[in-house]
């Protein structure tokens, strides 16, 4: 297969019914090739157990078969990936008109098809393999139909499963439903991909870290801080809905006086917890009536004409209250 021709001349693999011969020497054979199969994997970096964790489907498959097969045609390609260990990336994906990701990520099935299409050591893995030329009418869906999905057994693992290769060209991890020797037919079901799965979970973990970003600077995030001086600081912080997030102070009698106020609630608004503070702070004598006290706002000037509550208990009281909102004075006796 040279360059020109290498779309116009297309291996498919096959999803149709083939006869595989079952006899103990035959079983025996592929045991051997297996074995020299993974050894010679692991000379060019890659394992089967790997490439069970990345399916590719139908599509890229029929790409990668024919990929192998170019190289397999191709003798300085051929002689560079035996003696190198590895695929000229760049060079591959020029000829083939693939870009260099591609080749790069699915270098390890190119390998393993080029392998066992180039070796005769391997002969019973090729026949296994169901390839065909110019077949193009296949259902791409079929091994998604299949509850039962059968493959030839590469590598027993040590949680029950084991890896396949199925003869329509891709390495899946399965729980077997019997015991199976490498070299055997198996059937079984899929396994969970614990690589996705992880992936999976941190991705939600990256959605769950965005979503309480959001939270955060929507609901948490200061517009306002007031201070409130009655001879204790008290802290307030105002998100932009007006609300209050947080009521804190650093003063043992600044944190009992928050303990004993009612109707201290988050999401209460500015004017609840300015009165409820005020009400408390008389009703315990920490402030006296006719006292001064002290209202500092930063970031935004906070509108004290709204504050009806707050207002008529500095009224009542006669308190000297004295404010800064963010740079301006402002004063109700």
């Amino acid at each position: 297969m040279n360059i020109s021709n290498f779309y116009d001349s297309k291996y498919s693999f096959s999803y149709k019914n083939k006869i595989h011969v079952l006899s103990d020497e035959v079983i025996k054979a592929r045991e051997n090739e297996v074995y020299f199969f993974h050894k010679e994997l692991k000379v060019y970096g890659f394992n089967i157990k790997d490439l069970s964790s990345d399916k590719p489907d139908f599509k890229t498959r029929n790409i990668l078969i024919n990929i192998a097969f170019f190289i397999k045609d191709n003798y300085d390609l051929f002689k560079f990936v035996e003696e190198q260990r590895n695929l000229p990336i760049r060079k591959l994906s020029f000829e083939v008109k693939e870009s260099p990701l591609f080749v790069d990520r699915w270098q390890g099935y190119i390998i393993s098809y080029l392998l066992i299409i180039s070796n005769k050591r391997y002969h019973h893995l090729r026949n296994y393999l169901n390839v065909e030329e110019n077949t193009f009418d296949e259902d791409s869906n079929y091994e998604l139909k299949k509850d039962n999905i059968a493959g030839l057994n590469m590598f027993n693992t040590t949680n029950n499963s084991c890896v396949i290769l199925t003869s329509y060209g891709v390495f899946l991890t399965i729980v077997p439903h019997t015991t199976y020797n490498v070299g055997e037919i198996v059937i079984g079901k899929l396994a969970k991909n614990f690589k996705f799965l992880i992936k999976a979970f941190f991705i939600l973990i990256l959605i769950g870290i965005i979503s309480y970003s959001a939270y955060y600077y929507a609901f948490k995030a200061a517009k306002n801080i007031i201070v409130l001086d009655i001879n204790t600081n008290i802290s307030i912080t105002v998100n932009k809905f007006n609300k209050v997030v947080d009521v804190s102070a650093s003063s043992i009698k600044g944190k009992k006086l928050i303990k004993n106020t009612d109707n201290i609630n988050l999401n209460s608004n500015v004017d609840e917890v300015l009165s409820s503070l005020l009400k408390t702070a008389l009703q315990t004598k920490v402030i006296f009536d006719y006292d001064k006290v002290s209202i500092f706002v930063n970031k935004n000037p906070l509108d004290f004409d709204s504050l009806t509550e707050t207002n008529n208990i500095v009224l009542d009281s006669h308190i000297d209250l004295r404010v800064n909102n963010n740079g301006q004075d402002y004063y109700l006796k």
